[in-house]
């Protein structure tokens, strides 16, 4: 079973690394460690397995960890602290609080990187959301937030940020959000050298204030080839690297709807695509405006759109949008 966890991914690593529970052999003790988890939601439904039979705490314990066993420590620690994630939670792990003292202890070993913080704000997040610990563990939490909060921590990022071609200048803008520093002038600062980069749309858009969506749209207009997405609508949903400036739209559109009278244009556009989770997130965030903050040319988009679209419940939701029925309405 170790060679078939060591070759797949996905669901089938889920049910190979799950057979692994319990084994003693060195090499397969350090895999679990060093290469379980691959950083993505599934790790979740195995992590505490993994923890204890590859002795996460004892593997931590020791005075010197390479970068690898570190950075898998770091992504099992992740999956264990997921606080929407489908297994088991670190307070089901025997030996989490000397597990996570050793962990800091090799972070701050010297100073954490941006990276480094932005694993710790995970943990902590995790104290926060969760039952709060008692005894030992709720100790690690705390040394954990302190080190987090140290001023030192902020100026590492903020430098990071300010490093548009240094190592930590891709995870600085994630660990400034982290730790509630400003970080979106960053990231447009960047973003026109990789426009179709979805992760800095995400950073942009995400809970954006009303105040900063203005900048954002404005780079979304000058930077995606709005013009090269315009196409007869059709009811698939389209993967694949040539359809990146999809779904980046998609992103957008769909966080317009808490932002009344901005980006009508990306608005029309979306609603005027092939692919159609832009035109149903379109719909959707007009529909979510005020009557009034809805132009006329929008509203002309959306009568075009509704008379070609070919898919029944966005259709609808496009004459919600017209009528002004949707949770915007007046």
């Amino acid at each position: 079973m170790f060679p078939l966890a060591r070759a797949t991914k996905g669901w089938a690593r889920v049910y190979a690394v799950e057979h692994l529970d319990g084994a003693r052999h060195p090499h397969v003790k350090e895999w679990l460690i060093r290469d379980a988890c691959t950083g993505d939601v599934l790790g979740s439904y195995f992590c505490l397995a993994a923890a204890r039979t590859g002795d996460l705490a004892g593997v931590l314990a020791r005075d010197m960890l390479d970068g690898p066993t570190l950075k898998g420590a770091t992504r099992l620690i992740h999956a264990l602290t997921d606080v929407n994630g489908p297994g088991a939670s670190l307070d089901a792990y025997e030996d989490a609080a000397p597990a996570l003292r050793h962990y800091l202890r090799h972070l701050t070993a010297t100073t954490p990187t941006p990276e480094d913080l932005l694993a710790l704000t995970g943990i902590r997040d995790w104290f926060a959301l969760c039952e709060p610990p008692e005894g030992e563990l709720a100790r690690a939490g705390a040394e954990i937030a302190a080190v987090i909060d140290r001023p030192e921590s902020c100026r590492t990022v903020i430098e990071a940020l300010a490093d548009d071609d240094g190592p930590h200048a891709h995870r600085a803008p994630w660990a400034a959000r982290a730790l509630g520093l400003p970080y979106r002038d960053t990231v447009l600062r960047r973003i026109g050298a990789a426009p179709l980069d979805s992760t800095a749309w995400y950073l942009l858009t995400d809970d954006c204030p009303t105040d900063e969506i203005a900048g954002v749209v404005a780079a979304a207009e000058g930077l995606l080839p709005l013009d090269e997405l315009l196409s007869d609508p059709e009811p698939g949903i389209f993967f694949g690297a040539e359809n990146a400036a999809d779904r980046i739209l998609d992103l957008i559109v769909s966080r317009l709807g808490a932002h009344p009278g901005h980006g009508v244009r990306l608005l029309r556009t979306a609603l005027a695509t092939r692919c159609q989770r832009n035109r149903r997130m379109a719909a959707y965030a007009v529909a979510d405006w005020p009557r009034a903050a809805v132009p006329v040319e929008l509203r002309e988009a959306l009568v075009r759109a509704a008379a070609r679209e070919p898919v029944d419940d966005i259709r609808e939701a496009m004459r919600e949008a017209l009528t002004g029925t949707g949770p915007g309405a007046d």
